[in-house]
């Protein structure tokens, strides 16, 4: 799959069901994509600690992910990949590396420098723009519901601000606990924002997926040009 687009809410929940029973679960995404452009694009994720946390109360809304101090960069964390190969593996790269440039045994050395007619470029380009396209329509159910409940919701913020500072004067442990109730109960009953920062997470995977493409669509051509050149 293309990397980023794993980010749904049923890997959420199967992952969550891994890791939550499971000590060093992770998930790993294999992009088929990336590797026919002639790089192994395989990577290990997994839900990072705060967001499993979160997840066990499951509440996504804006105000729950400004409690537990969540945005979208913290939803996932990747895990280091380490590959390894055997003695065999190592004795077939270093004969490839004694072969003639040209010659049949590095053909596939010379394939990893073709540029498909629908290149990964193109691709990454159009997950992004259905990416957008959903996440505006969820930017759009999100201001509806702050013009609909801002000025609710701002005046239990002032009460929840005043009784903080009251608290504090009477050295109370736990000042405004009734108010941040209230509070809390007034964002439930908005849209879960979840999606929303998926989506985010998603659009920055594929920009940095895009930054990588093209640095190496640019050391292709500059490839293919020397070869011709050589010729």
């Amino acid at each position: 799959m293309q990397m980023g687009s794993f980010l749904t809410m049923q890997w959420i929940d199967t992952q969550f069901s891994y890791q939550d029973n499971l000590q060093n679960v992770v998930c790993l995404v294999y992009d088929p994509v990336r590797t026919e452009s002639g790089t192994l694009g395989i990577r290990a994720y997994r839900l990072s600690k705060a967001f499993v946390e979160m997840r066990k109360r499951r509440e996504f809304t804006s105000f729950a992910f400004s409690r537990f101090g969540m945005d979208s960069s913290h939803i996932i964390e990747e895990v280091p990949i380490d590959l390894k190969m055997s003695t065999l593996q190592k004795a077939y790269i270093a004969d490839m590396f004694c072969q003639p440039d040209l010659s049949a045994e590095n053909s596939m050395e010379l394939s990893r420098l073709s540029i498909a007619e629908e290149s990964p470029l193109e691709r990454t380009l159009e997950f992004m723009a259905n990416d957008l396209e959903v996440l505006n329509r969820e930017q759009h159910k999100y201001s509806f519901f702050v013009r609909s409940n801002s000025a609710r919701i701002g005046g239990l913020y002032q009460d929840l601000v005043r009784a903080r500072r009251a608290g504090k004067e009477n050295n109370d442990e736990n000042p405004g606990r009734n108010e941040m109730d209230k509070l809390a109960n007034a964002m439930s009953v908005e849209t879960p924002r979840l999606e929303s920062k998926m989506l985010i997470k998603e659009l920055n995977l594929y920009i940095e997926k895009l930054t990588s493409l093209s640095v190496e669509s640019v050391v292709k051509e500059n490839a293919v040009l020397s070869l011709q050149m050589d010729q």
